[in-house]
């Protein structure tokens, strides 16, 4: 098995970074909620995937637009 971590092994290390950097009471909450998506995932199986996939989509359509914004106000808006 090669050292380098593939990209999605890196993101998922960036993002236990970002958990393990929260406050102790708030890492609890980010594994509770990943723990209740995941049983979500499995009870609901597609049509939960697709609601999941569904808010993805608006977080990243949002993230894109306050992207825009920034660029275009020349701003820096906290997040």
């Amino acid at each position: 098995m090669s050292e380098e971590m593939t990209q999605q092994h890196q993101a998922l290390q960036a993002i236990q970074d970002m958990i393990l950097e929260l406050p102790a009471e708030r890492q609890q909450q980010v594994y509770m909620y990943a723990e209740d998506i995941r049983d979500i995932l499995t009870e609901g199986a597609g049509d939960a995937f697709l609601a999941l996939t569904l808010i993805s989509c608006e977080f990243a359509a949002t993230s894109a637009e306050l992207d825009k914004e920034e660029k275009d106000n020349g701003t820096i808006i906290a997040g």
